[in-house]
């Protein structure tokens, strides 16, 4: 069996949805001729932690660990967090209680810890894995990001070994759609994209998690790379509720800059046109959202309607999330490749959707091929008031809601890891650039 070396900072018991598409590719390889080393990090910051998701791993699995050099505990003490305190997904667009010493820290990560605040394990990792490799035959080496100095890692095996390099981009690099609030200066901004393009150009193999991002990085390098989305495994399946509420739910994270106030707005409008529902409509929202976005949602007064509850473990998440009637789908406002992790497990769930995202976006293309839902973009008020209904329609009137199953089937973690061990057999076996 061919040898994959799989380099990743997020694994289990990191939690959020960072660690699942390398554990699940983890989980299946082997089904396909390869086996796989997975390479992480040892004690890393973690925004949160799921040891639910440790049983996923196959048995027998060689998992290699080294320590990093995390910088975050200097930005928690300038910014007010206790030693303890775990810092959100995103954490530079997220409001402070020390906006100048917050803005000082930003001003760091964008300018000093190029490409990101995880640099300091480059240089320890490729010697760490340099010994390993030394004595053990691998067949291919894959790098996930972000963090995207997991990618200078790779490059730098990869030239040193001769050993082919596929290189995976869960999100964009320098485009991504938070850049503008690392204060970056004009040098960091070139050297960031130089780092970018050399390892774009260096790859054996680009792969990304959909066709807009593909087509972000062919504009930067030439290249374009292939396209595995991220999946789902296995759901719960849906339980009955014995009440007639309908429960409108959101999971994961949620920043202050993709509240979609036109959906509360006009979410609160349904509500006052039809009294008898006033009592029955329930917004859940489970995960990291941010105060913005609560006070958002109860200054149009659906304070009453909401109910809120911390991360979960990822089992759990999916239990509370399939009680739900319809589900809430928020992508990125000016990105419209961004295709979040939950989407395909709210695919798999089989429940109406309402998304806000960029018009054209991956997210509506997919909805329209699955039949799963309805995508609005953020300020398209006639299109949110559309859908609302919609969603709302089915519940109330207890239609069968009946989506594409064979579409929905196509992005099992399962049949994308086939894909994954396909790409890996074809430039393995011939070399090919």
């Amino acid at each position: 069996m061919k040898k994959v070396l799989i380099i990743t900072y997020y694994w289990p018991p990191s939690g959020g949805p960072g660690v699942q598409r390398c554990l699940y590719f983890v989980k299946y390889l082997r089904e396909f001729g390869w086996e796989p080393i997975v390479y992480t990090v040892d004690k890393g910051e973690f925004p949160y932690y799921d040891y639910s998701l440790e049983k996923e791993i196959p048995d027998g699995i060689q998992i290699l660990k080294h320590k990093a050099v995390e910088p975050f505990s200097i930005y928690k003490k300038l910014v007010g967090l206790k030693k303890e305190d775990k810092l959100k997904p995103n954490v530079v667009v997220e409001k402070s209680k020390r906006p100048l010493l917050h803005s000082i820290a930003t001003w760091i990560r964008g300018n000093i810890f190029i490409p990101d605040a995880r640099m300091l394990w480059i240089k320890p990792s490729v010697k760490f894995l340099s010994a390993y490799l030394s004595e053990n035959k691998t067949d291919a080496i894959l790098t996930s990001s972000p963090p995207h100095s997991l990618q200078l890692i790779g490059l730098e095996l990869s030239k040193k070994f001769n050993i082919p390099w596929l290189v995976d981009l869960r999100d964009p690099w320098t485009r991504i759609f938070f850049a503008d609030k690392l204060k970056m200066s004009a040098y960091a901004k070139k050297r960031n994209l130089e780092y970018e393009k050399n390892v774009l150009s260096q790859a054996t193999s680009i792969v990304t998690v959909s066709q807009s991002c593909a087509e972000g990085f062919k504009e930067i390098c030439g290249r374009l790379p292939y396209v595995i989305t991220n999946g789902f495994d296995k759901v719960s399946e849906s339980i009955i509720r014995n009440d007639d509420n309908i429960i409108i739910a959101y999971g994961g994270t949620l920043s202050g800059d993709r509240n979609p106030e036109k959906l509360w707005i006009e979410i609160k409008n349904y509500i006052d046109k039809n009294v008898s529902l006033k009592s029955k409509i329930k917004l859940q929202f489970f995960g990291a959202i941010d105060p913005a976005v609560y006070e958002s949602i109860k200054s149009n007064k659906l304070g009453d309607y909401l109910e809120t509850f911390d991360a979960l473990s990822h089992d759990e998440y999916l239990k509370r999330m399939s009680l739900a009637d319809i589900l809430l789908l928020v992508g990125t406002k000016n990105d419209k490749g961004v295709i979040t992790g939950k989407f395909f497990e709210y695919l798999a769930m089989k429940k109406p959707i309402i998304s806000i995202s960029p018009n054209d976006s991956d997210v509506e293309i997919i909805l329209e091929q699955t039949q799963s839902g309805k995508n609005a973009g953020y300020e398209d008020v006639l299109k949110i008031k559309e859908i609302i209904n919609w969603a709302i329609d089915i519940c109330k009137n207890k239609e069968t809601f009946q989506p594409n199953a064979n579409e929905i089937e196509k992005y099992s973690r399962r049949i994308l890891t086939k894909k994954l061990a396909d790409l890996l057999d074809a430039f393995s076996d011939s070399k090919y650039n």
